[in-house]
């Protein structure tokens, strides 16, 4: 283990003694021993100046070894360092820029004597190594990594059946892990800068959330079929710095009562945030039954992807605003995409599902060319009204189709515009049809607005009329009064204009059932939070 240093201390005190004449041995021209120089820079450009630098003979083993300290020196503020007492061998060369992290790492190279080697580097970012080990090692055993030849020792335990490796410098490593005092496991990968490396068997990881509803909530008032779900992983339901580490595909299916499996349900990320360790991802459940549970599983086998039919078209869905990549054009996650937005005046906030809109007065909007044209209609979205001392628009498709708007004593006033249709007979020469231009609208009424809430709203229109306020259905009457006018559908969609904040913006051209809109509530809400994931 040790031989290599029997030959270090040789060489050294041949280097110090005298030659015949009685003078002190030199540089290492007059000594024999190789000199290893050359300059150093980040992956910027800039010199890597102040360097930590060191030359690690081959063999040697970081757990027990240690270098003299003649095979280490460091870099001057140019980024340029020598070493020239070191023996004939074979070595890797080493450097670390403190300041910045960087790191870099050269093996395999060869040193004879009365020769010099001019070795240049670039210090890249680290890299960081999952190593899969089910089976391997008994879940929580720790130990540590290292690689012969290098000083690369890190403290290491196994979670979620596998090992995180941190701080590594991109190269071609042969990682041992040693656990428990046992034998060590041998991975060979490749380590990029900023990047994770997988090596090692499969892994699955699997989280379970049940569809039971959450206490208070019995039933559902009938069946939704193709309803998309946010599913939420964070530092409650998973080791999430582990989780964060592994690539793979996101995958999803629901299990039923009698532990039968339906087909692969789609899958889309929303986003992942390391830093509030918290991830979301949405999937379009086929059919919810309270009875039901969904699987949700991270596979390493397979590559990552991201389904684009969630929010699907054959469900009629014209926008929905996430706001997850910003403001700058708000992207449209429907499974066509027809409808981003642009924004004038509006800001990031955070929201009930992460980044949302924040709006400051009536200049303040985002803007899109919406390509609903029919009748119907259905609005979600959560809103918060930083103020209620005056009329405040929220949400209008023209002035001919429909409008939200806030209004003191009155609340939430949803309007759609009806357009007088030409006759339609029976047999019996009965009008079949509305032959009536109106709008209708209804008020949920002001004690339900609370200023700087938030507060889940959805309007439902087919002719029939529905409204919903944090889950519960008003039970209010719809108005009418005479209209003149003639419905244009090009006119643009405009969300802002208001003091205050939306999230999670879905629109439709589709009558939105109650169970659908209750179980759309109590999923996004962050109370309920349903179903919640588990880790099993």
């Amino acid at each position: 283990m040790v031989k290599w240093a029997y030959a270090i201390l040789l060489a050294l005190f041949l280097a110090a003694c005298s030659d015949d004449s009685g003078e002190v041995a030199g540089n290492s021209a007059e000594t024999g021993s190789p000199e290893l120089a050359g300059i150093l820079t980040l992956d910027n450009g800039d010199p890597a100046g102040f360097a930590d630098v060191q030359c690690v003979p081959q063999g040697f083993d970081a757990r027990e070894d240690s270098l003299p300290e003649a095979f280490t020196t460091t870099t001057d503020s140019n980024g340029r360092y020598a070493l020239d007492s070191i023996p004939a061998g074979r070595y890797s060369l080493e450097a670390v820029h403190r300041e910045s992290g960087k790191r870099l790492l050269v093996q395999g190279l060869e040193l004879t004597e009365n020769d010099s080697l001019n070795r240049d580097g670039v210090l890249t970012e680290v890299g960081a190594a999952r190593l899969l080990v089910p089976g391997e090692f008994s879940e929580g055993a720790e130990g540590v990594a290292t690689v012969y030849g290098t000083t690369i020792l890190r403290r290491v335990a196994v979670k979620n059946g596998a090992v995180v490796v941190d701080s590594l410098p991109s190269d071609s490593l042969d990682l041992l892990v040693f656990v428990d005092e046992g034998e060590p496991v041998e991975f060979v990968l490749n380590v990029e800068p900023g990047d994770t490396a997988v090596a090692g068997d499969t892994l699955v990881l699997r989280f379970v959330a049940p569809l039971a509803l959450p206490e208070g909530y019995d039933s559902l008032p009938g069946m939704s079929t193709d309803l998309p779900l946010a599913l939420r992983l964070d530092s409650s339901n998973c080791d999430f710095d582990a989780v964060a580490r592994l690539p793979g595909l996101w995958e999803a299916a629901r299990i039923s009562a009698d532990g039968s499996r339906s087909k692969v349900l789609p899958v889309t990320p929303a986003y992942f945030d390391t830093v509030a360790k918290q991830a979301l991802f949405w999937v379009r459940l086929d059919s919810l039954n309270v009875a039901d549970s969904v699987e949700f599983l991270l596979n390493t086998a397979k590559p990552p992807r991201s389904a684009q039919d969630v929010f699907p078209t054959n469900r009629v869905y014209n926008a929905v605003w996430h706001f997850y990549s910003g403001v700058d054009l708000v992207e449209d996650d429907a499974e066509k995409a027809r409808t981003p937005g642009e924004a004038t005046n509006v800001k990031v906030t955070e929201g009930v599902l992460g980044p949302a809109a924040q709006f400051s007065g009536e200049g303040s909007r985002v803007e899109a060319a919406d390509s609903l044209t029919g009748v119907n209609v259905s609005i979600s979205m959560w809103v918060k009204l930083n103020s209620l001392g005056k009329r405040q628009g929220i949400l209008t498709k023209g002035k001919t189709q429909f409008s939200l708007v806030y209004a003191p004593d009155s609340g939430l006033v949803f309007s759609v515009y009806h357009e007088a249709e030409a006759p339609v007979l029976d047999s019996a020469g009965n009008v079949t049809n509305d032959t009536a231009s109106y709008r209708m609208y209804l008020a949920t009424g002001d004690s339900v607005v609370k200023a700087g809430e938030w507060m889940f709203v959805a309007f439902n229109y087919n002719g029939a009329v529905s409204a919903f306020v944090d889950g519960v259905k008003l039970s209010i009457l719809k108005q009418k009064e005479p209209w003149a006018g003639k419905r244009d559908s090009s006119t643009a969609l405009v969300l802002g204009g208001f003091d205050g904040a939306v999230d999670e913006f879905f629109l439709g051209g589709s009558f939105r059932t109650d169970d659908w809109t209750l179980a759309t509530y109590l999923n996004q809400s962050p109370e309920f939070a349903w179903p919640r994931l588990q880790e099993r």
